[in-house]
């Protein structure tokens, strides 16, 4: 058994996901569990899916994350009180993925304030506090019987895609093409990082698993803050070049040297020196 299988293992495994890498490394991954158990039906046979390499992203930067001037653009273009502005508040305040973020509603509100969901990716269960933004931003909206995105007749969108190709309309209105519901969430976990928020405070607000999976969004926001660090250094840096500089033109004395033929008090400096004094 599975001998018929091995000729087209390859093209099974990687299948016709549309270029899309993590759909087939998933597929890859199932069928080896699924020769595992073969394997241990029939000792002896092989597996004819080692050797496979996983397919590689075609961007090792995924989903493009709104910058800053791209959430007030699409915040210009769609004001408070919008079902399109509520989705943006929801999916930056949440940082839940559209699957969830189309289901989350008043019943994910608890006595305290609090939104508490489970996430349909993970199973595992997201609880974070209620930002002052988005509290505004439902009460001013009429959110669905439901759910807070709604249609048009007040009903939960179908499904994620159905929600992710409103989201597209709504970007595409503000002149936002290069944007999606997708990199929303990424640049909500950009924000906590560049405010400092550590891995683990992150994770407790986007749900993601590992912090290896966050590393992944704030890889970014980390290269930024430490640009602006080594920055920094180098501007304090060559201020005080610049003042020992100046103090040595200046005043002549800086050094303990005077004038001379040599080197020593009392003596002109040689090139050596100067190029010493140049080097501080």
């Amino acid at each position: 058994p599975g001998t018929r299988f091995r000729s087209a293992t390859r093209p099974a495994c990687h299948g016709s996901e549309g270029g899309k890498a993590g759909a087939a490394n998933n597929r890859l991954k199932r069928i080896r569990v699924l020769f595992g158990w073969h394997i241990e039906a029939y000792p002896g046979s092989r597996n004819p899916t080692v050797g496979i390499r996983k397919v590689p992203p075609a961007s090792k930067t995924g989903f493009h994350a709104w910058t800053m001037e791209e959430i007030a653009q699409y915040e210009a273009r769609h004001p408070v009180g919008t079902m399109a502005r509520l989705a943006l508040d929801l999916a930056l305040y949440t940082s839940a993925r559209r699957g969830d973020l189309r289901l989350l509603g008043p019943k994910n509100i608890t006595g305290d304030g609090w939104l508490v969901f489970d996430q349909g990716k993970t199973q595992g269960r997201v609880e974070q506090p209620i930002m002052d933004e988005l509290a505004a931003s439902i009460a001013a909206t009429r959110i669905g019987t439901e759910s807070f995105p709604a249609t048009a007749h007040g009903k939960p969108f179908a499904s994620s895609n159905a929600l992710g190709n409103k989201f597209r309309d709504w970007c595409d209105e503000a002149c936002l093409p290069h944007c999606s519901i997708h990199g929303v969430r990424k640049a909500a976990a950009t924000r906590f990082a560049e405010i400092g928020a550590s891995d683990r405070e992150i994770m407790s607000m986007t749900g993601h698993a590992t912090e290896r999976q966050v590393t992944t969004y704030t890889r970014s926001a980390s290269r930024r803050r430490m640009a602006e660090s080594a920055g920094q250094k180098m501007r304090v840096h060559l201020a005080k070049k610049s003042h020992l500089n100046l103090q040595d033109r200046v005043g002549g004395t800086t050094l303990g040297v005077e004038t001379g033929v040599s080197g020593g008090p009392g003596r002109t400096r040689t090139c050596n020196q100067t190029v010493m004094s140049g080097r501080l």
